[in-house]
């Protein structure tokens, strides 16, 4: 078996997103706390990533040809930006609400 930068890529892509979505997962269910500051932070780091990640791959300046996989990746990614939106958005709220509520009991 040959191994080539395409052979890579997929890989590593599917683990980087897996464990993206793993941390949500952990985040969400409160198995893993997180302070809300760095939760955006986090957040706009992610965005920032994939974002460079589209540009590069996909830039309009070089001539290039869709591969199969290429759908799998912006497909992937928009619906990772639109998670991370909402998801981040769920977090934030959901610390105020308990930080607030913790803070009423005592």
């Amino acid at each position: 078996m040959k191994l080539t930068l395409d052979s890579i890529k997929k890989p590593i892509y599917l683990i980087s997103i897996g464990i993206l979505y793993l941390m949500y997962f952990l985040i969400f269910f409160g198995l893993f706390n997180i302070n809300k500051e760095y939760t955006r932070l986090l957040s706009s780091f992610i965005q920032l990533g994939i974002c460079l990640f589209l540009i590069i791959r996909f830039n309009p300046f070089r001539k290039h040809e869709l591969r199969e996989f290429d759908g799998v990746i912006i497909f992937g990614s928009a619906m990772f930006l639109l998670a991370n939106l909402g998801i981040t958005e769920y977090i934030v709220q959901f610390v105020r609400n308990k930080s607030s509520s913790y803070i009423t009991k005592n």
